[in-house]
């Protein structure tokens, strides 16, 4: 019955059904595979909403895969219960027991396998909405990555929040956007001193990760958020770190253009798309993923004490994984067990760079492209390993915050604008896809609401609501095309609002 229930509900939907096999039931739902007679089971994805109506299944509760080796044939699942109810909870990883060239477990597939892969030579993106998931994301990863003989951990975060419960067990954490900076030109140097010493240590064409010769894995949130100068040694750092054993994981809530400052989303291996919009889906995988079944769009962010979809994802470019479009679910580690577990790693001492890396990075050559402290008006210089931990825990010698008048007396609206220029280091101008990210952070109630529009139609309401706020609160200030970008966007200048502030005070 369950089997003639999904061939009738696809050809009553107008799908081109040469077979469909006999349906399995589990704690969870249903499974069948189904067979398209012409065409590819793209043709399934963009009827899925009206299967969930013909079901009577939640939004989000149809899910296809479509099989990359027969291009005619998908999975469907018909979820009546919790796909991942039957999920195992976070190993316990004892100090300096994981070999973070293994493959490491991470949660669970849908198929009710382990959620697990190997990080070596891994560059890596983590993209969702707000409520998405990221921060279960990259905990259940430091759970791996500082429990590891192997690897030292560092992670930056210049939006303010950092490592959470994991920050006692990250050899290197800051949230300063100028500390960042100093941060990843040292790193850059790091792996570009071990390719000059990597043959005569011995390790032929890749980096060995030992315990006396550590990778380094470094964990970035809020990329949107950094300066246009880290961006610019992450695009470097990219290119020659995967080889010299210096990884990179960034996370950002989007992967337009607008919002990463570059198309750098299609560029790491490794891809994790959780609860995020049809243009970041394309962002990240290219067109036509939807076609081949990735649909992280259709999945919906925690609201409130509804977890919904949070912490699932789509995974592209781990090795050992399936290459089905296949949905994945991560671990989630309560806050006192990550401590408990930062706190014995801490106990045992934290992995720590190599000196043989160290000395290497002296001699090695800064990123191209980028002005340094020997020119006028720059303060950016090269910060030996060792130095960069002193300067976290000093952190006041390497600050380069602008100074902060007293906004108490500016209308909301304009000081959210101008705290959006500050946290972007003071840019020429943001994008309203730019703004609108930071707005929604500090206020998801009122900028988050147009989310599950497409992207045109979201922008056009955020700069309705502006102009609305902007000309209620009597601030003159008006979004203007951004002329040095493709297709003009709409956004502010920063000479705009400046203006605009000092009119205000």
């Amino acid at each position: 019955m369950a089997t003639e229930c999904v061939r009738r509900a696809l050809l009553a939907e107008r799908v081109p059904v040469a077979h469909v096999d006999g349906a399995v039931e589990y704690s969870w739902g249903w499974e069948s595979v189904a067979r398209v007679s012409e065409g590819t089971p793209g043709v399934i994805a963009d009827k899925l909403g009206d299967l969930e109506t013909r079901f009577d299944v939640g939004d989000g509760d149809v899910i296809l895969q479509p099989n990359r080796k027969r291009t005619a044939e998908a999975l469907l699942r018909v979820v009546t219960g919790d796909l991942f109810g039957e999920m195992k909870p976070p190993p316990y990883r004892a100090p300096h027991s994981v070999d973070v060239t293994q493959a490491g477990v991470f949660g669970m597939s849908a198929d009710g396998t382990d959620l697990s892969f190997s990080l070596a030579e891994l560059m890596g993106e983590i993209i969702a909405r707000s409520g998405g998931g990221k921060s279960t994301i990259m905990r259940s990863l430091l759970d791996w990555t500082t429990a590891a003989h192997n690897a030292t951990t560092v992670f930056l975060d210049p939006s303010g929040d950092g490592p959470g419960q994991f920050t006692d067990a990250v050899k290197l954490t800051t949230t300063g956007p100028i500390q960042i900076e100093f941060i990843l030109l040292s790193l850059y140097r790091l792996a570009a001193g071990r390719a000059r010493i990597r043959r005569k240590l011995g390790m032929g064409d890749a980096w060995k990760c030992t315990r006396e010769h550590p990778a380094v894995i470094v964990f970035i949130d809020e990329f949107p958020k950094l300066t246009k100068r880290s961006k610019q040694i992450i695009a470097e750092l990219m290119l020659v770190g995967r080889k010299e054993g210096v990884w990179l994981i960034f996370a950002a809530q989007g992967s337009t253009k607008e919002l990463l400052g570059s198309n750098i989303a299609q560029h790491p291996a490794l891809k994790i798309i959780g609860a995020c919009r049809d243009v970041d889906t394309t962002g990240a995988l290219g067109g036509g993923a939807a076609d081949f079944g990735y649909l992280p769009h259709r999945l919906h962010p925690k609201s409130g004490k509804e977890l919904n979809h949070c912490a699932q994802t789509y995974i592209v470019g781990a090795p050992g994984l399936s290459e089905d479009p296949m949905l994945h679910k991560w671990h989630y580690i309560p806050d006192d067990e990550g401590g408990r577990r930062a706190g014995e790693r801490l106990a045992a001492g934290l992995v720590d760079v190599d000196q043989a890396s160290v000395d290497a990075a002296l001699k090695a050559p800064n990123p191209p492209g980028l002005k340094f402290a020997d020119e006028e008006e720059e303060y950016l210089h090269y910060v030996p390993w060792p130095d960069l931990l002193a300067m976290v825990a000093e952190p006041d010698d390497y600050e380069d915050e602008p100074e902060d008048d007293d906004p108490a007396d500016l209308p909301p609206i304009l000081q959210a604008i101008r705290d959006a220029f500050v946290h972007e280091r003071e840019p020429e101008y943001l994008t309203m896809d730019q703004l609108h990210g930071h707005l929604r952070e500090d206020d998801p109630g009122q900028w988050a609401k147009w989310d599950d529009r497409d992207d045109r139609s979201r922008l056009r309401e955020l700069g309705k609501a502006l102009s609305r706020a902007l000309r209620d609160a009597g601030v003159d200030l008006s979004s203007e095309r951004i002329t040095e970008l493709g297709g003009q966007p709409r956004g502010y200048y920063f000479e705009a609002v400046q203006q605009a502030l000092g009119e205000a005070e």
